[in-house]
């Protein structure tokens, strides 16, 4: 059984460092040569550093389109600001209940409520404008009630929206990027295993030097470690982790309350060799611990963790 090859950029990065590190040791020249023809220790480091290009490329994108965000937000409680007075101000000339006399002031939905998004805020300022346009009277500059604030406010969210509409596109195709990254590491990473399987007989301990897993190895799976567990972002969480053991196809993490519980028990079972431990007390000491499993039975036991519960 080999080792699955994650899809996830954190594990595979680790893998893939493996897989590297494991060719540079058993290089043409060395003690134990394998010989890579297809797929080099070169072409696996360049797709290490493309997914790890993209990845940045994409935290990039997502920062931006944050900021992006955090503008428009910023730019419609200005305009709700905005709108508000001039509703207030523009009440003593049609009163403060909406009549069809309104309608021509862009309040025309049968309401004076002031909307929030920026997207029914731009047209209603829009409106406002050009009825300060036709009535500048009713203008109040001290206030900044005037058709330029009104107009200039509205260019504000226009571009805000545009803003944000573009930053999302660079997001997705970065993301689409970051995808396509992964993909051809993945691509060869499989490359590989097929050359090892080529060289190495199925229980061959060398397969561990790439970070695999012999592949024709049976039984119970092997140990969960290293193993980490630490308090998390979140009131009664636990973040866990350890690396995936030999022939495990699912976890049992377990947790013993110190004081409250007289052993350990089965808090969850996961597909994966990570979890995030939730529904535990805050401020209590936790003590936890993980094994895998598989059809042929369990793996030992990791070394416990004890820390306290955020």
């Amino acid at each position: 059984m080999q080792r699955p090859i994650p899809n996830s950029y954190t594990p595979l990065r680790t893998l893939a460092l493996r897989v590297a590190n494991g060719m540079t040791r058993h290089a043409a020249g060395g003690t134990s040569p394998l010989n890579f023809f297809y797929h080099t220790e070169s072409d696996v480091r360049d797709a290490i550093q493309l997914m790890e290009d993209a990845y940045t490329a994409w935290g990039d994108a997502k920062h931006d389109f944050r900021i992006a965000v955090t503008n428009l937000r910023a730019d419609e409680r200005d305009a709700r600001h905005l709108l508000t007075t001039t509703r207030n101000t523009f009440e003593s000339f049609l009163g403060n209940q909406h009549t069809p006399d309104w309608n021509v002031t862009g309040f025309n939905q049968g309401t004076l409520e002031i909307p929030d998004a920026a997207a029914d805020q731009e047209p209603l300022l829009r409106a406002l404008a050009h009825y300060l346009h036709n009535n500048s009277g009713r203008a109040n500059a001290p206030l900044g009630v005037t058709e330029a604030a009104l107009n200039l406010m509205a260019q504000a969210l226009t571009d805000g929206i545009s803003a944000v509409d573009a930053a999302q596109g660079v997001s997705v195709n970065r993301r689409a990027e970051l995808e396509a990254a992964v993909k051809a590491l993945i691509e060869q990473i499989r490359g590989v295993i097929g050359e090892l399987e080529e060289q190495l007989p199925g229980t061959d301990g060398r397969w561990y030097d790439f970070g695999l897993w012999p592949p024709d190895l049976q039984g119970s799976p092997g140990p969960c470690e290293p193993f980490t567990c630490i308090a998390g972002l979140v009131a009664g969480t636990l973040v866990c982790d350890c690396d995936d053991a030999p022939l495990g196809e699912r976890y049992q993490w377990q947790v013993q309350i110190i004081g409250t519980d007289a052993d350990f028990n089965l808090h969850e079972t996961t597909g994966d060799s990570d979890a995030t431990l939730t529904g535990l007390a805050s401020g209590s000491t936790a003590s936890v611990r993980v094994r895998a499993a598989n059809e042929s039975g369990e793996g030992p036991w990791s070394h416990v963790i004890t820390t306290v519960v955020p």
